[in-house]
């Protein structure tokens, strides 16, 4: 017990410290939106547009001959933007973000961390270009760097290993930009290794999820034993997308409770009706979630409530859910097993018979036939057998 008490100190001290080391640098530099720099976004075709979860950074240097432009690197970015497009064949600028020798962040591709750059690599893969002929990394680029590169880690989970330094191969025409990485040993390659191997980065993304409940539909009344379904409409309330190609979202019980409504063999698990995978759910979108619940057996008003969850562990604010109905007995003839902490169900009627199975006291059933003082029952959905009447209670 000591030795647990122990980790699990030693667990919350090393949660706090990332969590004080990535507060630390917090988001000090601008961003120079697209719009502020004028751009022309009738010439930028964003249909096509791939959205995917952060999961990469590529840092590359990006190179001009004119050298004016390191002096007025919001023209040089401008000009980026319309060469890309009109003589390169891209949809959009290939990089995620622009970072000067002065330390200036620049807007890049429309929609930013969520949008492919149309680079070979793809699948969540960010592109940072530094815009230098020089290959010497500046303090105040440095800074800036980092401040990007940890806020992108710490929120969504990339790891060193998904950093990596390179360049775009761009070819004229229309063709592909190839992501090569670099093994040089240039000046700016060691630079920024020794940067990024300065960073804090987190293997867990931080993200406060936040939903609405638009509607919840099912039957309200039912008959024992019987299934029914209910479908949820929930609103992405956040200002980013969701998405779960890497995590999947799953509805569970409040409190990640076993229920006693679970479809056996269906439910992901008895807490988790069903789980949502290769989806992405936009800002002010809906989500739509069928599952199916099974009423118990002994009549009355029940609620079961549940919520939105993300694996491992990370609940959906404003997310909660109650499903309100009531149980009624219909046509089932139903017993009670009671005086007995468990009772045999045999396989026909004798107590030399063989046994199947047990069933618990209070243990509600139902009843199909009776004979002779015994009575046979269901004990599952497909599976039924003999008790004996000395222990059962007709309701």
């Amino acid at each position: 017990m000591i030795i647990s008490m122990k980790k699990l100190l030693l667990a919350i001290l090393f949660s706090l410290m990332l969590t004080l080391a990535f507060e630390q640098v917090s988001k000090a530099y601008t961003l120079r939106s697209r719009e502020e720099m004028g751009f022309d976004e009738s010439i930028a075709d964003q249909s096509q547009t791939t959205i995917a979860a952060p999961s990469k950074i590529f840092i590359t240097r990006v190179l001009t001959a004119n050298e004016e432009y390191e002096a007025q690197t919001e023209i040089w970015v401008k000009s980026l933007y319309y060469y890309s497009i009109t003589r390169l064949g891209f949809l959009d600028l290939p990089y995620t973000y622009l970072v000067d020798r002065d330390g200036k962040v620049y807007e890049g591709r429309a929609g930013g961390i969520y949008t492919d750059p149309e680079t070979v690599q793809t699948g969540g893969q960010l592109v940072i270009g530094y815009l230098s002929n020089s290959e010497d990394v500046t303090a105040l680029a440095s800074q800036s760097l980092r401040q990007l590169i940890t806020e992108i880690s710490y929120t969504y989970g990339v790891t060193r290993s998904e950093v990596q330094i390179g360049k775009l191969d761009i070819a004229e025409g229309g063709e592909v930009a190839k992501t090569i990485l670099l093994t040089d040993g240039s000046s700016f390659t060691s630079e920024i290794e020794t940067l990024l191997n300065s960073f804090t980065y987190s293997e867990v993304e931080h993200i406060k999820y936040r939903a609405a409940v638009k509607s919840v539909t099912y039957a309200k009344t039912v008959e024992a034993s019987e299934k029914f379904t209910v479908e949820a409409t929930l609103i992405n309330t956040n200002d980013f997308p969701w998405f779960t190609n890497n995590n999947y979202i799953y509805v569970s019980t409040r409190n990640k409770q076993e229920s006693p409504f679970a479809v056996n063999g269906v439910w992901d698990s008895f807490s988790k009706p069903v789980a949502i995978t290769d989806k992405v759910v936009l800002p002010g979108k809906e989500l739509v979630v069928t599952f199916d619940m099974q009423a118990m057996l002994l009549p009355g008003k029940y609620t079961a409530r549940f919520n939105l969850m993300k694996l491992p562990n990370v609940q959906f604010a404003g997310s909660n859910f109650d499903v309100a109905f009531e149980i009624k007995k219909g046509s089932a003839k139903l017993v009670r097993i009671i005086g007995i902490p468990s009772l045999n169900v045999r396989e026909c009627i004798g107590s030399n018979c063989k046994v199947l199975t047990q069933v618990a006291e209070n243990q509600v059933l139902i009843m199909l036939e009776k004979n002779a003082g015994w009575y046979k029952i269901r004990y599952s959905e497909k599976a039924s057998g003999w008790v004996y009447g000395q222990y059962v209670e007709q309701l």
